[in-house]
């Protein structure tokens, strides 16, 4: 059975960005088949990106798939893990994007993310969603991330004490960036965890 890893990267990022080139080139390293989930970003809302990435995901074999996403791309992953129920679950800067999170949002965040993707945010509760979702999970998040996207660290610790089976893993000094090197650090550590 394969050992595969899905990466969905963060809202306007691609396949060829460096940071999931080298986080997948150290994955195949270990051993497992990457998938880097290609996301059309435009004009499109939180149900759309969640409906092109499970079409991916849907297109392999079963295996002991792992999803690992990004900040919106970790949006997608826990919304798609309550039906795909992979292996492990790593989510990396959970972004605050759900009905529950709707409340904090300002004027200035509502204008940038655009009424129909708020609209859409109302479709998911994170709180329901953990709840469902069984699967070991590590939720990430950066230090210096924490303290500038209060909204975000509220999200991610919700998220954790409401799963069965997750943990937060703080990055030291991280800001809201994957491949800054105390969070990539983070990541791998994690795969070899248990």
């Amino acid at each position: 059975m394969p050992k595969r890893f899905f990466i969905i990267p963060g809202f306007t990022h691609k396949t060829t960005d460096l940071a999931y080139r080298r986080l997948a080139s150290f994955l195949r390293s270990k051993g497992f088949q990457v998938v880097i989930a290609k996301i059309d970003w435009k004009r499109r809302v939180m149900s759309d990106y969640v409906e092109q990435f499970k079409a991916q995901y849907s297109k392999y074999e079963p295996g002991e798939n792992q999803i690992l996403g990004f900040s919106f791309g970790a949006v997608i992953a826990l919304i798609s893990a309550a039906d795909l129920k992979p292996r492990r679950l790593l989510l990396c800067s959970l972004s605050p994007c759900f009905v529950e999170d709707l409340r904090y949002f300002s004027k200035n965040d509502a204008k940038i993310i655009g009424k129909r993707r708020l609209k859409d945010f109302r479709n998911f509760s994170a709180i329901e969603l953990a709840e469902r979702i069984k699967t070991p999970t590590v939720v990430f998040c950066g230090d210096r991330e924490a303290k500038r996207y209060p909204a975000l660290i509220r999200r991610c610790r919700q998220t954790v004490e409401k799963m069965k089976n997750a943990r937060l893993v703080m990055a030291a000094d991280a800001h809201h960036d994957i491949a800054y090197p105390s969070y990539d650090e983070a990541i791998k550590k994690s795969i070899y965890d248990k």
